[in-house]
């Protein structure tokens, strides 16, 4: 399954428009949808651009900080990399048919010097959630791709992801994003559509 970059944008918005290897940024029309790029090969330059259409919670009001699980609870567990992980503003009015596409819904950032290969972070690096899920064939996939200071990608860990659905009358008012906790590590969780976007341990194609 390859990964798809769109977005819903404002007025005063940009749009990622891609032509070949090129990325050029243009005025946005409400309610446009950006050219899609694949998100397994995009490159910095695409990537850097599409981020800068996005907005991140300010704090961890709507987000999480705290020391990941390393090992298994109860008889190897010990604290990890520090992490905190922050919701796209707007992802928790994404449409079904932007989760098909894919898009980033939360920003994860690792204040230790340890990897954590489970949500694909890297050392003193920041990760950026990637989901997509096709309801239709009930198939989906988190993309955790990790930049450097300068947002160049340094690293993708491709994972699963489940989707739980809640009541159609419910609708979150906005966007969350939080860790986990199993007894083998944390996963991350957040709005993506209406739904509960939950990523998995498990590594996919």
């Amino acid at each position: 399954m390859t990964g798809l970059i769109s977005g819903r944008l404002g007025v005063a918005g940009f749009v990622l428009a891609m032509a070949g290897s090129s990325v050029a940024l243009a005025p946005a029309v409400q309610g446009q949808e950006a050219p899609r790029a694949v998100v397994d090969s995009i490159t910095s330059a695409q990537f850097r651009a599409y981020l800068r259409t996005l907005r991140f919670a300010p704090d961890t009001e709507a987000g999480d900080h705290q020391a990941l699980l390393v090992g298994h609870y109860p008889d190897s567990a010990r604290f990890g990399p520090l992490a905190t992980i922050l919701p796209e503003e707007g992802a928790y009015e994404a449409s079904a048919e932007e989760i098909e596409h894919g898009r980033v819904i939360a920003r994860i950032g690792n204040e230790s010097p340890d990897s954590y290969p489970r949500l694909g972070l890297l050392p003193h690096a920041v990760t950026y959630w990637w989901v997509e899920y096709d309801e239709h064939r009930e198939r989906g996939r988190s993309v955790f791709i990790a930049v450097d200071a300068d947002t160049t990608i340094i690293g993708r860990a491709v994972r699963g992801l489940e989707i739980i659905r809640y009541h159609q009358r419910f609708r979150p008012s906005q966007s969350m994003a939080r860790f986990v906790w199993t007894a083998v590590g944390e996963v991350a969780w957040g709005w993506c559509s209406g739904h509960c976007c939950r990523s998995t341990a498990q590594a996919v194609k």
